[in-house]
């Protein structure tokens, strides 16, 4: 199970990169909470935080199509 949950993870984050290269507006972006810990990695159970850094928020935060 742990390394389903993690190809998954992995894939999700592949997939993030790709959408945030094609973003002008991303600038840049931060995954925080267990899955950034090094200390005591992730569960299955973990989800996946990102924080994105944009130029034009409101314009992410007006609209759904993006997520």
């Amino acid at each position: 199970m742990a390394s389903e949950s993690l190809a998954f993870y992995t894939n999700l984050e592949q997939k993030i990169t790709a959408w945030m290269l094609g973003e002008e507006a991303v600038r840049a972006a931060i995954v925080v909470g267990s899955r950034a810990r090094q200390e005591q990695p992730a569960d299955d159970w973990s989800d996946l935080d990102v924080i994105f850094f944009s130029r034009t928020p409101d314009d992410y935060r007006q609209r759904l199509d993006w997520i």
